[in-house]
């Protein structure tokens, strides 16, 4: 991610937040805010979780090519950084997980003592963001370079974070009048992107630091409730580090995957096809 992306995505979040937190200390938030955030959260997160993560990255499932392309723009709108860098720093991390090469690890090459933990989730966090060179293109998506149309999404990178904030505008707008289309701006546009960073986030750092193991992966992934419930089903990580291509995440009854829903809702409306299902025999392979 280039610098000015860096400043782009942690600063305005960063920024509108704060202000966030002082114009409604004064005006109060309601429904109209409140359902703003919550939509903006829903249909985002997903083209991070399903669009950014489980189709474009692991190819767990075939889209047809308008929801593709609607994945595509909705997880550019999430203050994440655009499709094709994304794409390529998780595969590098599944690459190189745990180890030197990972750019997220919170445990390479902090060891040992709480001030190397600490160390460790800080920089699996967010301070990779800052240290790490980007992932070549060329080596970790060179697939997602030969769609036009996946390139021009990602050059028009900051369109899309510009939309992620005029929508919430013209939401509030619509249902409210101008004083709640800066409302919502700030809070279903700024406070929503800074709440989606830092739970994407935590599958980086608290999913790899605490939690269970289903799966003996040869890594630190674990399968985390809290941060399943924050990412739409992202948290059980040891699932699926133990099976990358596979398109749900929670394999036991009760690790829900909001995600892994909705996949196969849209498989049996005809949207996505080749799904990658876990097996019997695939859930029993390297079990601890």
């Amino acid at each position: 991610m280039n610098n000015r992306c860096t400043v782009l995505n942690l600063g305005i979040p960063m920024v509108g937040s704060i202000y966030a937190v002082l114009h409604f200390t004064e005006r109060g938030i309601g429904w109209i805010e409140v359902s703003c955030l919550i939509l903006f959260f829903t249909v985002i997160g997903l083209g991070i979780t399903l669009g950014f993560h489980r189709y474009f990255t692991h190819q767990g499932f075939h889209a047809i090519t308008p929801l593709g392309l609607f994945l595509a723009a909705v997880g550019s709108m999430a203050f994440q950084g655009p499709v094709i860098g994304w794409v390529a720093d998780h595969r590098r991390h599944h690459r190189y997980t745990d180890q030197d090469g990972d750019p997220h690890s919170p445990h390479v090459p902090w060891r040992g003592g709480w001030f190397g933990r600490l160390a460790g989730l800080l920089h699996a966090h967010v301070g990779w963001i800052f240290t790490e060179p980007g992932s070549s293109y060329s080596v970790y998506a060179q697939d997602l370079l030969k769609d036009p149309t996946l390139v021009l999404i990602e050059r028009t990178y900051l369109f899309w974070a510009g939309l992620s904030l005029g929508l919430p505008w013209l939401y509030g707008y619509v249902l409210g009048g101008p004083e709640h289309g800066l409302d919502c701006l700030l809070f279903g546009g700024c406070v929503r992107a800074a709440l989606m960073q830092h739970c994407t986030w935590s599958v980086n750092s608290f999913g790899h630091a605490y939690g269970y193991q289903t799966y003996k992966t040869g890594e630190q992934s674990r399968n985390n409730f809290v941060v399943a419930m924050l990412t739409l089903g992202e948290g059980w990580h040891n699932n699926h580090h133990a099976f990358p291509r596979c398109a749900f995440h929670g394999l036991k009854s009760h690790e829900y995957d909001v995600t892994g829903l909705i996949v196969r809702g849209l498989e049996r409306l005809g949207l996505v096809s080749d799904v990658i299902h876990p097996t019997q025999a695939l859930l029993d392979r390297g079990r601890r």
